[in-house]
Formats: C-alpha cells, structure tokens, sequence
C-alpha cells in the first residue's frame, strides 16, 4: 500500500494499527507466538500521553460517523464487542505515461475488541486486520467508491460474529 518511497504491505499496516490501539508491542506471526499461553507484549507507552485517548476516540469516530461511516453500529448489531476503531485510505493516482502507472486503491484498518473500561482506552484484547480493494481503473469523475466499507460491514462482520469465540481474541464478557 502507498506509492514510491512510502509502501507498506497490508500486514505491516495491520501490524502497525495493532500496536497504536493496544499501546503493546505486537509482532504479527503465522505461527504460534513463543511467549506462551496469556503472556502480555510489553507497553509502548503510548497511554500515558494526554493525546492517545483523544487519537483512539477520533479511531473510534470513524467507525461511527466517519469514513466508515455505520461500521460500528453494523458490527455491535451482529454482537461483537463494543470497541470498533477504523481508518480508512484512498490512493487516487493517475501515472505516466501509461496507465499501468495509475494507482487507483481504497483501504480500511480496522480493531474489534475490549478496551480497559474507560473511554479511548487501549484496546486489551480483540482482533485487527485490514482491507485493501485496487482499481482498474479511477472514476471520470467523483470519489472511488467505498467498497472497503460496504464489504466490512455487510459480510465481514457477519464472518467475524460467526468466529469471534473460534478465534478467542478476547474472553467472554463477564468473566
């Protein structure tokens, strides 16, 4: 994702995305973690800045009446936990000479889990990944569309809901 000098592959966003919203050191892996069983990466630290709750809670509007606009209302109907944060991107570059240049993308980075209670807290637990839709071609006129959003919230989420203790990402409510 991005262009020239600033690209990142989906997994090192999602990486990224994961350490600002659980302000823990997160290394993504497709094999089981050598830290054992409920063992808790070490804080970044970011908490303890008086920007961090104000970063998460905008994170959180997006998913609410942001560029994701209903994601989290969609998400809490299907009875995922009450934490949903969301960024949204869009590369809208046409190239040269040729239009094998262009670069036409909508993204979505997103966390579902449970914060520690208070509001723009940190995320303890959960999941978080990301969306990315390329374009063949960008519109004659106006914005790409937001097809990131409409899939999270019409057939992500219904996949998540289905999985959610599957994946154990986070305890159930309660305990």
């Amino acid at each position: 994702y991005g262009a020239w000098e600033n690209q990142w592959t989906l997994l090192d966003l999602a990486n990224s995305f994961g350490r600002v919203v659980s302000d823990r050191r997160l290394t993504l892996r497709c094999s089981p973690s050598s830290h054992g069983e409920g063992a808790v990466p070490d804080s970044l630290g970011l908490a303890r800045h008086g920007w961090y709750g104000d970063f998460l809670s905008g994170l959180e509007a997006v998913a609410v009446d942001g560029t994701a606009r209903g994601l989290a209302a969609s998400w809490r109907e299907k009875g995922l936990p009450r934490t949903v944060l969301a960024k949204t991107g869009t590369l809208n570059e046409p190239g040269e000479p040729t239009p094998a240049d262009d670069l036409f993308a909508k993204s979505l980075l997103f966390a579902v889990g449970q914060s520690a209670g208070q509001a723009g807290g940190p995320l303890q637990c959960g999941l978080v990944g990301g969306l990315y839709i390329r374009f063949s071609q960008g519109p004659e006129t106006g914005n790409l569309p937001s097809h990131q959003v409409d899939f999270a919230t019409r057939q992500l989420g219904d996949f998540l809901a289905e999985y959610w203790a599957e994946f154990g990402a986070c305890p159930p409510e309660g305990n």
